[in-house]
C-alpha cells in the first residue's frame, strides 16, 4: 500500500530540500572559531594517512576523502573540510527529520516546525559548526528514522531491508548506531499504533531488519578494515601502554570499568541530555502527564534511559561530549513536545528553541585557537625540532590548527599526570620536587627526542595559579637548566631551553 497525502507532496518535497539547504547554510556561516574536544586533531592527521581507518567509526574516513577530492578546487585544509563534512550532516538530517515528521502524518506547519526545532537544538547545532563525527553520523541516522515510520505504516520486507540498510550505514559512521535498533523499535510501535491499521509485523521482517543492518555494518566494516590500516597513532599509543588497537566492543568494555551509575547518571543526565536538548529535553516528558500520549511518552523514557546508561559509561561524568551519543532521541523529542504543546504557543516554543540553541552550543569555557601562537611555533619548529609546552586550549588549539603534527606538551595534562604519579605525593608544598619533575621528566624527554623546549609564558601562568609552588620551582629549574627568554621576533612569549 503506498503512502498518500503529505509524504507524497511535492511541495513537502521541496520544503525538505529547501530546509536541508538553509540549514546547510546557516551551519556553514556560523562555524565556531572554538573547537570541541581533542578528537578533531586525530581526524585530521588520520584523514592525511594514506589507508588510515578509523579504529571505532570505519565509515568517516572514507565518506571524508571523497569530500575532500570533491572540493579540492576549493583549496581548503583538511580541518575547513571537515568542517565542512559536518554542516552537510546536520543540514541532511534536518531534512530526513522534516522528511520523517510528514511520513508520521502531521500536517506540514508541524513538520516544518519539527525540522526548524531540531536545526537549533544545542547538540545538532554544536557538531553540525565543529569538526567530529556526530553531524555526518545524524545524517543518516534521520534517514533512518523516516525509513522506519515507512515501515511502520507499510509493513513491507521493503521497507524492514531498507530500515536494516540505513542503520548499519548510520553505525559505520559512529559505533552509536547499535543503539538505533531499539530506537527503532520504538519509533515502530509508536507509529503503528498511531497511525496504521496493519496488524502484521511478522518476525521475518525483523529478521530482515536485523540481518540488513548487520550485513551493512558487519560486511563494510571487514571491508574497510582489511582495505587499510590502524593509524600509526593508534598503533604506537597500543604499543606503550601495553594495550591492544580495540574496536568499538571492546573499547565500550574497557569503559565499563569505573562507572559508578548513581554518582554519574545526574550529572550525565543535566550535561548530556536537558542542556543539549533544551527546550524538548524537558518539555517532551509532558507526554508521560498526558493521557493521550503516556504510552508513547513511557516508551520514549525506556530508550532515554537506554542512551543515558550507555553515555555514562563513554563519559564517566568527565568528557563533555554535549549531547552528541544522545542524537538520534532528538526527533522523538521533538515530536513528544510538539504533540503535548498547544499550538498557539508554538511561536513562543520555536523563540525559546532558537535561543537555548545560541545559548547552550559551543563547549564550556573553551576559548578560539591562537592562531597567531600556531603561527609562530609552526615557523619555529620547521627550522629546529621543537617541543612546545603550552597552556591550554587556545595555544594547543592554535598550534594543531597551524600543524597537526606539532609536538606539544599541555599544562592541563601534565598536571593531571603529575598528581596521579604515586611517587609525588606531597609534591604541591615542595618545589625542589616539582623542579626535579620538570628536569628529569619533562627535560629529559625533550631532549631524548632530540628537540629543544619552548615554555609558553601562558603555561607558567596557568601551573602558578593551580600549584604556588610552582613558581619557586620553575625560577630553580629555569637557572638550572639554562633557560633563555625568546625575543619579540619570534612570536611567542616564553623562553627555551636547549
Amino acid at each position: 500500500m503506498a503512502i498518500s497525502g503529505p509524504a507524497m507532496d511535492g511541495r513537502a518535497t521541496r520544503e525538505t530540500w529547501l530546509l536541508g539547504a538553509v540549514a546547510f547554510g546557516l551551519y556553514a556561516m556560523l562555524r565556531q572559531e572554538a573547537l570541541h574536544g581533542t578528537d578533531w586533531r586525530w581526524l585530521v592527521l588520520w584523514l592525511d594517512e594514506a589507508g588510515a581507518v578509523h579504529p571505532h567509526h570505519p565509515g568517516y574516513l572514507p565518506v571524508a576523502r571523497a569530500l575532500r577530492w570533491l572540493l579540492s578546487p576549493l583549496g581548503l585544509d583538511v580541518h575547513a573540510v571537515l568542517c565542512v563534512f559536518s554542516a552537510l550532516g546536520g543540514a541532511v538530517a534536518v531534512a530526513g527529520l522534516h522528511r520523517a515528521s510528514i511520513a508520521l502524518g502531521g500536517d506540514r506547519v508541524a513538520a516544518r516546525l519539527a525540522a526548524v526545532l531540531a536545526m537549533f537544538t544545542p547538540a545538532l547545532f554544536h557538531f553540525a559548526t565543529v569538526c567530529e563525527l556526530h553531524a555526518p553520523f545524524a545524517g543518516v541516522m534521520a534517514w533512518a528514522l523516516w525509513s522506519a515510520v515507512r515501515w511502520a505504516k507499510e509493513p513491507t520486507v521493503r521497507w524492514a531491508l531498507t530500515t536494516g540498510v540505513l542503520t548499519g550505514a548510520a553505525t559505520l559512521l559512529h559505533a552509536t548506531g547499535q543503539l538505533l535498533v531499539p530506537a527503532v523499535f520504538v519509533a515502530i510501535v509508536v507509529a503503528h499504533r498511531r497511525h496504521s491499521r496493519h496488524s502484521g509485523h511478522s518476525w521475518l521482517r525483523w529478521a530482515g531488519f536485523a540481518v540488513a543492518h548487520l550485513l551493512v555494518w558487519g560486511g563494510a566494516y571487514w571491508l574497510i578494515r582489511a582495505s587499510g590500516h590502524l593509524p600509526g597513532s593508534v598503533i604506537g599509543l597500543a604499543e606503550v601502554t601495553g594495550a591492544q588497537p580495540s574496536n568499538p566492543g571492546e573499547y565500550f568494555l574497557v569503559s565499563v570499568g569505573g562507572v559508578s551509575l548513581l554518582a554519574q547518571l545526574p550529572l550525565t543526565t543535566v550535561t548530556e541530555w536537558w542542556l543539549p536538548y533544551a527546550p524538548v529535553s524537558v518539555l517532551c516528558l509532558g507526554a508521560l502527564a498526558s493521557r493521550r500520549w503516556r504510552v508513547e511518552g513511557w516508551l520514549f523514557a525506556v530508550v532515554l534511559a537506554i542512551y543515558l546508561g550507555a553515555t555514562v559509561v563513554m563519559v564517566h561524568a568527565v568528557t563533555d561530549e554535549r549531547g552528541g551519543y544522545l542524537l538520534p532521541l532528538l526527533w522523538p523529542a521533538v515530536s513528544l513536545t510538539l504533540a503535548v504543546v498547544p499550538r498557539r504557543w508554538w511561536p513562543v516554543l520555536l523563540a525559546i528553541g532558537v535561543t537555548c540553541g545560541f545559548v547552550f552550543r559551543g563547549e564550556p569555557g573553551r576559548l578560539p585557537p591562537d592562531r597567531a601562537f600556531g603561527r609562530a611555533a609552526a615557523a619555529m619548529a620547521n627550522a629546529q625540532k621543537t617541543v612546545f609546552f603550552v597552556a591550554d586550549f587556545p595555544e594547543m588549539d592554535g598550534a594543531f590548527l597551524a600543524v597537526a603534527k606539532l609536538d606539544l606538551l599541555v599544562a592541563r595534562k601534565e598536571f593531571d599526570d603529575l598528581r596521579a604519579n604515586p611517587h609525588l605525593r606531597g609534591f604541591e608544598q615542595q618545589p625542589d620536587v616539582i623542579a626535579g619533575w620538570l628536569a628529569g621528566v619533562i627535560l629529559k624527554g625533550v631532549r631524548d627526542r632530540g628537540a629543544q623546549l619552548v615554555v609558553t609564558d601562558r603555561a607558567v601562568q596557568w601551573l602558578i595559579a593551580r600549584l604556588p609552588a610552582f613558581g619557586a620551582a620553575w625560577e630553580a629549574f629555569g637557572k638550572q637548566a639554562g633557560a633563555v627568554r625568546l625575543p619579540a621576533e619570534a612570536g611567542i612569549a616564553g623562553v627555551v631551553v636547549r
